[in-house]
């Protein structure tokens, strides 16, 4: 998988399309548009949402992957902007939302020199010899470099969900920034010494994680001293 160039920027595709993360003009605000739209009922935005993160999840199946699911992801795509142009016409939606076909390369051009951005990535393998198994997986994309979506390894995450975080809950406040580094971020291999600012978009147990309050003993700062952190 890291050295399928299509997939990793596929990949990384996928996650700006469907978060919130860009802090540019280039996406919308989903949580503006989840507060003002989102029902239980079917409507134009549950609709297309639905479809978008369908779509997504799509692409980032093999050939063969998506074969199995038997699924015309031409048809899923049209799904998405046939309904995108109707919601274009709302006033909300039409300020935040510019267009689905976003790609890493003019995310690139937004970052400065000094910055960066780490996606994480949680998923599931589930085959016959591996049913149930968690993985998690980092993307980064550098400022001021020209080099694609750098993706980094693949990590036992039911390791990290059933013991790691398991001990991060348990562990005095105080302590968690220490204890928890090395597993939560220094095992990440991150390159980033040169950047001064991240943004990080976090899933699976990460979202539960205080990122900036981990604690590098080496620099005896904290991450959130090292570097000006938006993460979400």
């Amino acid at each position: 998988m890291q050295s399928n160039d299509e997939v990793r920027h596929l990949a990384f595709n996928n996650y700006l399309i469907l978060s919130m993360m860009n802090p540019g003009k280039y996406w919308y605000s989903k949580m503006k548009l989840d507060g003002q739209y989102l029902t239980e009922e079917e409507s134009d935005y549950v609709f297309w949402l639905r479809h978008a993160e369908y779509y997504g999840n799509l692409r980032l199946l093999s050939k063969k992957e998506l074969a199995g699911w038997m699924e015309n992801i031409d048809t899923v795509y049209s799904a998405v902007t046939s309904s995108s142009q109707k919601l274009a016409a709302d006033s909300l939606f039409a300020n935040t939302y510019t267009r689905f076909s976003f790609e890493w390369q003019e995310y690139l051009k937004t970052l400065k020199a000094d910055e960066a951005i780490v996606v994480i990535i949680r998923g599931e393998v589930n085959t016959e010899k591996y049913p149930g198994e968690v993985v998690y997986a980092v993307l980064v994309l550098r400022g001021g470099e020209s080099k694609d979506p750098e993706f980094l390894g693949m990590y036992d995450g039911n390791k990290l969900e059933e013991e790691v975080m398991k001990e991060y809950k348990k562990a005095e406040f105080s302590e968690k920034g220490k204890k928890f580094y090395k597993e939560l971020w220094r095992d990440l291999n991150l390159n980033l010494n040169d950047k001064k600012k991240l943004y990080v978009k976090r899933s699976g147990i990460y979202l539960e994680v205080a990122i900036e309050l981990l604690f590098d003993a080496e620099s005896g700062k904290t991450l959130g001293e090292i570097y000006q952190i938006v993460s979400e």
